[in-house]
């Protein structure tokens, strides 16, 4: 299920990794039959079999990312092997002339592979993220009431998650001017991994079969899955030599 504009995209867009003779003819076989990949693009395809059949298709997938921070522009290549179709078809001959072959096959197709990793490092910048927390601390100080910093510390944690963790480790401190304020002060510099992996496949049970040699009828039950994980590591150096708070890193 999506959950915002980003897992829009991304699990909207199926790149479906097809048995090497499909990909070879551009998708075409599909149309053509008497292979596994017809499952999940034409399962009247699986009509055309006139006996079974047993393959895997493995590949090498790549992909890159362009990704921008201020003027710093960095581009990331990945590739991976992934075994991208693989199946069993069994034909079974049938008494009936108008319908001579009967095929029930079961596969695995792996549509769209997530991996993904993006370095940027050594940008400099006035803006800290640590700025964010202050910002959150500072609305819910307002949402609350409080005029001072000693009473929203003495009611507790009213932070947001991130602005949490930042008062926990000394990078959020109170301030009686602005309630509070980040130790992070002056330009940071600052170095951002992201790295994502998991994929969306699909596992297919299919049944074709063909009427006098003319018509082909075929029906596909897909059962999709998907797995997604995104792990990210923010770091900031402060730039003053003097700062009490030199480095700090947000996972």
């Amino acid at each position: 299920m999506a959950q915002n504009e980003t897992d829009v995209l991304r699990y909207g867009w199926i790149d479906p990794l097809a048995s090497a003779r499909v990909t070879a003819m551009g998708g075409s076989f599909g149309a053509l039959g008497a292979d596994l990949s017809c499952m999940g693009i034409n399962p009247a395809g699986l009509g055309m079999y006139r006996r079974g059949d047993l393959a895997m298709t493995a590949g090498v997938h790549t992909g890159s990312t362009n990704a921008l921070w201020g003027t710093r522009q960095v581009e990331a290549a990945q590739a991976d092997v992934v075994a991208s179709n693989y199946g069993v078809a069994l034909t079974y001959p049938s008494v009936d002339a108008d319908w001579p072959f009967f095929t029930l096959a079961v596969g695995h197709q792996n549509r769209t592979p997530f991996a993904q990793k993006v370095e940027i490092d050594g940008v400099s910048t006035g803006n800290s993220v640590s700025d964010l927390f202050v910002s959150q601390a500072l609305d819910d100080a307002a949402a609350y009431g409080y005029a001072s910093t000693d009473d929203a510390l003495d009611a507790g944690e009213i932070f947001g998650n991130g602005a949490s963790l930042a008062w926990r480790t000394g990078l959020l401190l109170p301030d009686n001017d602005t309630l509070y304020a980040t130790a992070a002060e002056g330009n940071v510099t600052v170095d951002r991994t992201i790295e994502r992996q998991g994929r969306l496949g699909e596992t297919q049970i299919a049944f074709g079969t063909m009427f006098q040699d003319r018509v082909s009828i075929g029906v596909t039950l897909g059962l999709p899955r998907v797995s997604f994980e995104e792990s990210s590591t923010h770091r900031e150096s402060v730039n003053a030599a003097d700062a009490d708070l030199q480095d700090w890193a947000y996972e």
